[in-house]
């Protein structure tokens, strides 16, 4: 063992107010724990608000952005994790990517072992992003990946050095808050409790159309006695999008503007029949409690988990869908009772493929 007491720096999208990430690092810190009982591991999270991320995870954090705090700390560390989530692309934008790179680099730099945890890698489309992807990458101990595509893209741009594993997204290994405080989030933000709930996580990306989910949502309440509930998943914008939906409907719904964290979004999601989701997240969160799954793809990620729960046949492109066409497959998903969910034992291989992201790096603290 390197010392009494080593140290693991985790990077990541945290802080920055999106329930699915910070997911992520819950199910990770509650995996890497629960390997490592026997051992007093200190996790440091690099965060985009490190007092919020300090008080929701119970760990040290620093501000992902001071590089000389951060390089202090990677000189400090026995190991450094990058993920989960989808850090590596360049479609949000190109210096995302660099960020996340650049903080491998510094750590290979320092001779730290290095990994990559249960990411969901690309869309990387720049030849430059791609080369310094491959460049990065072939020096990491190891990577694991949440979706056979990722694993795919990895070795078509050359990334050849280290063992790439499919393992899955560490959200699914999380439990929902206590019963009573779901109750009580529902009730003050007004859901009805004599109501069959469906749940909308939309986001606003530019498809699909105001218009068009509005119209879909129309739809489904003409079609059902269903009442909506959008679930904001990320703060601010996610909840602006669902009250500009919302105000164009003609039907009841109810908005989730409580601030939550994961474990309260997994418990509200528990309680819808359906999901309807463009965020990946609640689309992991609506598979481990049994609701039953319909998303709106914008981004090859959706597609991909959605093809890994045996669920593709209910993925839709958000580009050009059909909001009738739509919310008529919605509602035939809905009354068929062996459709839209995931099945028990697939769940069960699913959290044992997510443990396994943190019994490899962890093995790597034992190391001589």
């Amino acid at each position: 063992m390197p010392n009494a007491s080593p140290t693991v720096l985790i990077s990541g999208y945290y802080g920055c107010g999106n329930i699915g990430d910070e997911a992520v690092l819950g199910g990770m810190l509650y995996a890497l724990k629960k390997i490592r009982s026997d051992l007093e591991v200190q996790y440091i999270v690099l965060s985009q608000n490190p007092p919020e991320t300090a008080n929701l995870h119970h760990v040290t954090s620093l501000h992902r952005m001071r590089f000389g705090d951060v390089y202090h700390m990677i000189n400090r560390c026995n190991l450094l994790i990058s993920g989960g989530g989808s850090l590596l692309q360049d479609t949000t934008s190109l210096h995302s990517l660099v960020y996340y790179l650049f903080i491998i680099y510094l750590a290979i730099k320092c001779k730290k072992p290095t990994v990559i945890y249960a990411q969901g890698i690309g869309p990387i489309r720049r030849p430059i992003a791609r080369y310094v992807t491959r460049w990065v990458l072939n020096q990491t101990r190891f990577i694991t990946v949440r979706d056979e595509e990722s694993q795919g893209l990895l070795k078509a741009i050359k990334v050849a050095t280290p063992p790439i594993t499919v393992t899955s997204d560490p959200a699914f290994l999380l439990e929902p808050a206590d019963a009573g405080k779901i109750r009580a989030i529902l009730q003050e933000n007004r859901v009805p409790k004599d109501k069959k709930l469906i749940g909308f996580a939309m986001r606003p990306w530019k498809y699909p159309s105001l218009e068009h989910l509005t119209a879909m949502v129309e739809e489904i309440c003409k079609l059902t006695e269903y009442h909506p509930v959008f679930l904001p998943m990320h703060s601010g914008s996610d909840i602006f999008f669902s009250s500009m939906i919302q105000e164009k409907l003609n039907c009841p719904s109810s908005i989730i503007r409580s601030k939550m964290n994961y474990e309260e979004a997994l418990g509200v999601i528990s309680a819808f029949t359906a999901t309807v989701a463009m965020r990946l997240h609640a689309l992991i969160f609506g598979a481990s409690t049994g609701s039953k799954l319909y998303s709106l793809s914008y981004d090859p990620k959706i597609v991909s988990l959605m093809k890994s729960l045996d669920l593709d046949i209910y993925c839709e492109a958000v580009q050009g869908f059909n909001p009738v066409n739509t919310a008529i497959n919605i509602v035939r998903m809905i009354e068929d009772p062996n459709a839209g969910r995931v099945t028990p034992e697939k769940i069960v291989q699913i959290r044992e493929r997510a443990i396994e992201n943190a019994k490899m790096a962890l093995a790597i603290l034992d190391e001589k």
